[in-house]
């Protein structure tokens, strides 16, 4: 870490609290692809501002996160795909509908991800 990192002080699963470098605010998703998110790594707000060229999936990974760690995944496309949100054990959270251009949020309580929003944009 250099001496000018933004850092964020969080309580780990012992009760500690441990440095960690913030990452950017938001961050653009491949349209070609169906990733695997993890909180403290990829930016808070995850944008698909291409056209999906099929339907995805973006899974919400227990790695590194914490409780009160949140996403939101925003598609701004309306293309004829859809776009699923999934916990840590593939549980679909949220489907944003084909040709629709939405938002979902989620938040870890601990244990997986948890839909905490959705509205359409």
């Amino acid at each position: 870490m250099a001496a000018n990192d933004i850092v964020l002080l969080r309580e780990n699963a012992s009760a500690r609290f441990v440095n960690q470098a913030v990452p950017p605010v938001s961050s653009a998703l491949d349209a070609n692809g169906s990733p695997t998110i993890v909180a403290g790594t990829d930016a808070e707000t995850l944008i698909y501002s291409t056209t999906l060229t099929a339907d995805r999936v973006v899974t919400c990974s227990n790695t590194g996160a914490w409780k009160g760690a949140r996403f939101r995944i925003v598609r701004t496309d309306t293309a004829a795909q859809t776009l699923t949100v999934k916990d840590n054990s593939a549980v679909t959270l949220k489907v944003i509908p084909n040709s629709t251009a939405a938002f979902v949020d989620v938040v870890n309580n601990g244990t997986d991800w948890k839909l905490s929003g959705y509205g359409t944009l």
